[in-house]
């Protein structure tokens, strides 16, 4: 698992242990021949709901990732009923993304993956606090700062005037800046 993906994963588990599911991460299978791993298997039995999540940071392949994620979810009842002892009556799907736009205009530019996750941030947060009948969606998070930004030394003295301004405004002479980071207790969504 990348950088990204984790934080991905990390940002995700953190919103539905907010909302009250119980999550599981990585979880393998092997069943009647298919095999693979769900990135974030979310359950809440007083539902008898599960929620199977597919974690992506880029988008490859709309065929590839409606195929796996239909697969983890028709095999989520029994991963379920092996691992908790009990059967969900309501398996939802969902694709989780950081909130960049380049991937919301990918979603935008694809029809085949608005198909397959029609559901937007505002009834995904609704269906997590009453899951109910059938759900594919989609959850873009916000504030997860990609892992490849490094450390910017602001440099001293005259070449100071050649930082943008926005680094300016904020830098002494030799302050080391990084990238702001805002934590969430749920991250948002708004699509």
């Amino acid at each position: 698992m990348d950088g990204d993906h984790a934080a991905v994963v990390a940002a995700t588990v953190q919103g539905l242990e907010h909302a009250g599911w119980a999550v599981a991460v990585e979880v393998t299978y092997s069943v009647y021949g298919e095999r693979g791993s769900i990135d974030v298997l979310a359950t809440r039995s007083q539902s008898l709901a599960a929620l199977v999540v597919e974690v992506k940071t880029e988008l490859a392949s709309a065929e590839r990732i409606g195929r796996k994620l239909d697969e983890k979810a028709r095999l989520a009842p029994k991963i379920v009923r092996d691992r908790l002892g009990w059967t969900p009556r309501v398996v939802g799907r969902l694709l989780a993304m950081p909130d960049r736009s380049r991937l919301r205009r990918t979603i935008d530019a694809t029809p085949i993956l608005a198909r397959m996750f029609p559901d937007d941030g505002l009834a995904t947060r609704r269906w997590l606090a009453a899951p109910v009948g059938d759900f594919a969606g989609r959850w873009f998070l916000s504030g997860i700062a990609p892992r490849h930004w490094r450390k910017v030394a602001v440099p001293a003295g005259p070449s100071l005037r050649a930082a943008p301004a926005a680094i300016r405004a904020r830098a002494e002479p030799g302050q080391t800046l990084r990238p702001p980071r805002q934590p969430a207790p749920m991250p948002a969504s708004d699509s």
